[in-house]
């Protein structure tokens, strides 16, 4: 009652397109004559050497110069501003020392005054 199922070989089973494509693609990468195709694939590859060897250090040289303008340069300015007005403060720090031991100096100046005053009478 049944037949059974012969398997056959056939350019239109499934297998063997994929069989057959495989085939295609290997003759076509390992081709040496020149298509429109391998033409197309080395002016990509040498776009690509030129992007990264030419275009990718353009592009970071103006990147670092966008950083280092953004960035870099008012760092250091405020670096510069505030250095200066931290050696002023500095400066004023010292001032206010000095003031601070001339008021001890005379607040002990008055003191040791005081004790002769009280001591002699």
């Amino acid at each position: 009652m049944f037949k059974s199922a012969t398997t056959t070989t056939s350019p239109t089973m499934p297998g063997d397109k994929y069989k057959d494509l495989d085939a295609l693609v290997k003759r076509i990468t390992q081709s040496n004559s020149s298509s429109e195709l391998s033409k197309t694939l080395q002016e990509v590859e040498s776009n690509r050497a030129y992007i990264a060897g030419v275009q990718l250090q353009k592009l970071k040289r103006m990147h670092d110069r966008s950083f280092r303008s953004k960035c870099v340069e008012p760092t250091q300015e405020l670096y510069a501003k505030y250095t200066k007005r931290l050696e002023q403060d500095g400066d004023l720090q010292n001032a206010a020392a000095e003031i601070d031991r001339d008021l001890r100096i005379i607040e002990a100046t008055l003191a040791l005054v005081k004790e002769r005053g009280a001591s002699k009478q």
